[in-house]
């Protein structure tokens, strides 16, 4: 079997430098469903799978570095050698378009139904008819959207944009239903909202200034301030609490906000009045009136939480009746040709206009769902479908425009058989949801996805976003924040196909490992031990060369080279000798051990890359957790993933009283009005000196600790300071680290 340049070669700066620069840009294919990669990776993946391995390295990076803006108008010409024509994709239509512009036949095996009718569409009818076909769906939407309008037209205002709701609580104290805010901006840097608090009443009302500057919200400092009163609650019990209102359906609407301000299509803003709450009752009125089918489907864990049990729960009831009105629409225009395609446009609507779509003040326009929002953005729904469908539509003619002559054949996985699994992400349970409603989805029956293939012998699913193979090997790229709760299966999945890891490569911003896999070698692999944790930690070190000069939130990826590191060990290497004893690597217990390996040498490198000296494993742990995950909100909290890195450096996650059960790390905030003790954790001494820099300033916060912390807490204090830089995350606790260090240098130099 000829080796592969993704064997031993993958530029992960460069990869992941594009794959940023193309998010940030925004891929022009990225509103499609199936396309799940970025350009970026999936050229990547492929070029390198294909390229055998004593190709020049300079000769591949131009093409892995496009023209910026266009990353994927530059054809890629495969160098001679002994490729493969025919290979197989895995549910990626990114992957399967550059496999297929780089001349290769492909089939692309997709487990969801409804994903695997629309790339049929894309890469059967789409690219044989080409502007034909693109005229005839412009037309198809176009008609619904002016069905939409003519039915829509008493429910929003005439020049209306955009609306902005803010959720609000029952103040305890004097009954005031406070507005939810953790900043007053409408629009940054030009509208404000300032609130009339009533002396008699429970509502606020609202005040729409022009300013610059902004005051407070009522969310600050892990506090919620009733502006009547004064009296506060903590933001967890008060999340805590509407969740538990969703959850439980109290009330018709899925959350209790105010409807704060009404966005002109002119730009201007002003307060919500009596008649945009007309309008609202009046399509809740049209809701209660007829028996609707709803979208129903089950949403990612993530979304649970916030009480979230079913997508159709993700609507008020104005949005909800517009998007299904939509799915009317198109069922009277032409469902049965041209449904999968409604149900595209649904899904990336339903992301940008849903009770969990952050208003945005900088865009002037609600964000795509990411988690907990405090308020919402909503669109009315005539003129956002318009505007999603030449997204959509235009996305397709990018596609059109630069590949001819692609060949693809879309096959629907076995579900019995299936050796992976696309992860049910919320973009992909909500166009299964439109799609069953709007088009009654069915691709014919289940198809095995290889046959004969050692790869396809297994039934256990594995985190897969995409991957390109033949014969006994197979490259797949899988999701970073599922990997450490399924670290064994993932092993052992990979061994019972026959297969083992011929080296693994982290992307850096796009939370992706990128898993080259090969045939393995028939009868047991020993070797010593010392030889594995050598490996695993040569491993981690190259691959920390190998990013440390990159920048940004992705940083967080960093945490995924502890399992790059490991993987090919663990899946060639059967029984390893140590002191005698033979140890069976799959095991368990070895498993982890190894990983283990990776995660020490890991933080090592981390703390020497901030560049500070740091002996307690309580502050070696807080300084690396700050460095990779930052300050997550409850959206992002890393829960399971936190375990590796504590088991490594033999901590007990019960034992840390500023770690929750989601995996997330108080700040001194948080902890004000905690017990601290100073004396006995490092941890609590450097909350201890922060809290004592708001109260007093830092001229006194190192004295009041006991000296022996002292120097642990400036090595913490500076450990955060630089975590945050290298990620850009400006955050209260890294701004009192950096006085507290400057306090702290100042007085050496004196």
């Amino acid at each position: 079997m000829t080796a592969r340049k993704i064997d031993s070669w993958f530029p992960i700066a460069t990869v992941s430098e594009e794959c940023g620069r193309e998010r940030d840009l925004g891929s022009p294919v990225e509103v499609l469903p199936g396309f799940r990669s970025p350009v970026a990776l999936a050229r990547a993946v492929v070029l390198l799978s294909l390229t055998s391995e004593d190709t020049e390295e300079d000769a591949l990076l131009p093409s892995l570095r496009p023209i910026v803006g266009e990353p994927w108008r530059t054809l890629i010409e495969v160098p001679d050698g002994d490729v493969p024509r025919k290979v197989w994709v895995l549910g990626d239509g990114s992957i399967a378009l550059e496999a297929a512009r780089m001349g290769r036949e492909v089939r692309l095996a997709v487990s969801d139904p409804a994903v695997a009718r629309f790339l049929r569409e894309v890469f059967g009818r789409l690219f044989a008819l080409r502007e034909e076909a693109l005229e005839e769906l412009e037309e198809f939407l176009h008609e619904v959207g002016e069905v939409l309008r003519d039915r829509f037209g008493d429910f929003y205002g005439r020049e209306d944009r955009a609306y902005l709701w803010i959720k609000r609580v029952r103040c305890p104290g004097c009954g005031l239903l406070v507005p939810l805010m953790e900043h007053r901006w409408v629009v940054e840097g030009r509208y404000a909202l300032e609130l009339d608090v009533p002396e008699d009443g429970d509502e606020v009302e609202f005040e729409v200034v022009e300013a610059e500057e902004a005051g407070p919200g009522t969310v600050r400092d892990g506090r919620v301030v009733c502006p009547g009163c004064g009296r506060s609650r903590s933001v967890e019990g008060v999340r805590r609490d509407l969740s538990l209102r969703a959850a439980r359906r109290e009330g018709e609407e899925p959350v209790d906000a105010y409807l704060a301000v009404v966005v002109r299509e002119d730009g201007s803003v002003r307060p919500a009045t009596d008649r945009d709450l007309e309008r609202f009752e009046l399509a809740r009125e049209e809701f209660r009136r007829e028996e609707w089918e709803v979208p129903r489907g089950e949403p990612p864990e993530g979304l649970k939480r916030w009480g979230i049990w079913d997508v159709s729960w993700l609507f008020n009831r104005r949005q909800l009746l517009a998007h299904v009105e939509a799915a009317v629409a198109t069922s009277e225009v032409d469902g049965d040709r041209y449904g999968i395609w409604a149900a595209a446009v649904l899904t990336e609507l339903s992301l940008r206009n849903s009770v969990l779509s952050r208003w945005d003040p900088v865009t002037v326009e609600p964000r795509m769902v990411v988690g907990w929002a405090w308020d919402h953005g909503e669109l009315p729904v005539p003129s956002a479908w318009r505007e999603v469908s030449d997204e959509i539509t235009e996305a397709c003619r990018e596609l059109v425009e630069v590949a001819e002559d692609v060949e693809v054949e879309v096959v629907k996985a076995d579900e019995a058989n299936r050796s992976w699994s696309i992860p049910r992400d919320l973009p992909d349970v909500l166009f299964r949801a439109w799609s069953e409603l709007v088009s009654n989805v069915s691709v014919g029956e289940w198809k095995v996805p290889v046959s004969g293939g050692g790869w396809a012998r297994t039934r256990a699913p594995l985190p897969v976003v995409g991957g390109l193979g033949w014969d006994d090997r197979v490259s797949l790229i899988l999701r970073g924040d599922r990997i450490a709760g399924r670290w064994e299966e993932i092993v052992g999945w990979i061994v019972g196909c026959g297969l083992e890891a011929a080296s693994a490569w982290p992307v850096i911003g796009e939370d992706a490992l990128v898993v080259p896999l090969v045939g393995r070698e028939p009868g047991p692999e020993e070797v010593d031990w010392e030889g594995v944790v050598e490996e695993v930690r040569g491993s981690v070190r190259e691959l920390m060369r190998e990013v440390r000069d990159l920048r940004g939130r992705g940083w967080r990826s960093v945490r995924l080279i502890p399992y790059a590191a490991a993987l090919p060990p663990c899946t060639g290497v059967d029984v390893a000798r140590r002191d005698g004893d033979s140890l069976g690597v799959r095991h368990p217990e070895v498993l982890s051990e190894v990983l283990a390996v990776g995660w020490r040498e890991l933080v090592e490198a981390v703390l020497e890359l901030l560049d500070v000296g740091l002996s307690d494993p309580r502050a070696r742990f807080y300084a690396v957790y700050r460095s990779l995950w930052g300050y997550p909100g409850p959206e992002d909290a890393p829960g399971r993933e936190v375990e590796p890195p504590l088991r490594a450096l033999g901590l007990n996650p019960n034992d840390l009283p500023y770690l929750d059960a989601d995996g997330r790390l108080k700040t001194y905030r948080e902890r004000w009005k905690s017990r601290l003790r100073p004396e006995e954790d490092p941890v609590d001494a450097f909350h201890a000196a922060l809290l004592k820099v708001v109260e007093d300033g830092p001229g006194s916060a190192l004295e009041a600790l006991p000296e022996e912390v002292r120097g642990e807490v400036l090595g913490l204090a500076l450990a955060v300071a630089r975590a945050a830089r290298r990620r850009g995350e400006d955050h209260p606790e890294a701004e009192l680290a950096r006085r507290l260090v400057g306090v702290s240098a100042g007085a050496a130099a004196r």
